[in-house]
């Protein structure tokens, strides 16, 4: 909390420590705070929603029997969604490290139980793994590197209940291959993302995977410091650091050189067949 006080879900975690230990005077100081950080960004935005949920289950114990301990089974059931995509035949799925933190259960299509095999905080990188032979997984693009101003392609399940469960296609480019203030772990894109984008491929034009979407940049608290609104910033996890995790976990995946492209829509047919959405229930 002292490196980063704008991160929402440090102060969000620290409330629900409190709580597990019965320390609720302290417990409600750490969620109010996460609030007032404010959602601008996506960990942001979920870790504020939890922080009301939590808030709101505390105040109503308190009005129906006093200050009563909460106990586990007391605790409100909260979700979170995000997306995920398979990366080899033995199940193996690539998704954002803040997908899968603090879930006591994380499961796919049909309530298929996922496990997570290896988490990387610094790229916001996560690998977990499902008892599932997939129909289908992703090919990862090899040789040239994309560059700036080439066309980018998003799938996922964003705001899940509300937009398709089918899933979501955006086009865009490659506006940079650093992310803010050069950050060579990530590369920003100007396809749109929404909240359950995170976690998603991104494709070049010949359908190969090139990142995993990770944030979008929020315009309103931008906005306040700079007086415009940004159109479009979003950002995915650079294809190096995800060959890295993936080769050092030892998975067997798919890559081939970006040689023909396809149309939009065949690489939205495969966005569809390799992507799942991920529920994380807390």
């Amino acid at each position: 909390m002292e490196l980063d006080p704008d991160f929402a879900p440090c102060a969000e975690q620290m409330g629900a420590a409190f709580l597990d230990l019965g320390r609720y005077s302290e417990a409600k100081e750490a969620f109010k705070k996460t609030i007032e950080i404010g959602g601008f960004s996506e960990w942001n935005a979920n870790a504020i929603t939890r922080a009301r949920d939590s808030l709101e289950m505390m105040n109503k114990v308190e009005r129906d029997h006093g200050q009563v301990p909460v106990t586990e089974e007391a605790k409100p059931t909260q979700h979170s969604f995000g997306t995920g995509f398979f990366v080899s035949s033995d199940g193996e799925l690539l998704t954002n490290n803040h997908v899968v933190a603090g879930c006591r259960n994380l499961t796919i299509k049909g309530g298929l139980p996922v496990q997570v095999i290896s988490r990387n905080p610094a790229s916001d990188l996560a690998l977990v793994k499902a008892e599932i032979k997939p129909d289908q997984i992703a090919v990862f693009r090899s040789g040239t590197s994309p560059k700036v101003g080439d066309t980018v392609v998003t799938f996922g399940f964003p705001l899940p209940g509300l937009l398709s469960s089918e899933g979501n296609v955006s086009t865009g480019v490659l506006s940079a291959t650093t992310g803010l203030q050069n950050d060579i772990r990530f590369v920003q894109i100007s396809a749109p993302v929404q909240p359950g984008n995170s976690g998603g491929p991104v494709f070049d034009t010949s359908g190969h995977v090139v990142g995993v979407v990770v944030a979008k940049l929020d315009a309103l608290r931008v906005a306040q410091f700079t007086g415009d609104v940004p159109q479009n910033v979003n950002f995915a996890v650079h294809w190096s650091e995800v060959r890295a995790l993936l080769d050092e976990q030892g998975v067997k995946y798919k890559k081939l050189p970006s040689q023909q492209a396809i149309s939009t829509s065949a690489i939205a047919k495969i966005g569809s067949e390799v992507s799942v959405t991920l529920d994380c229930t807390q």
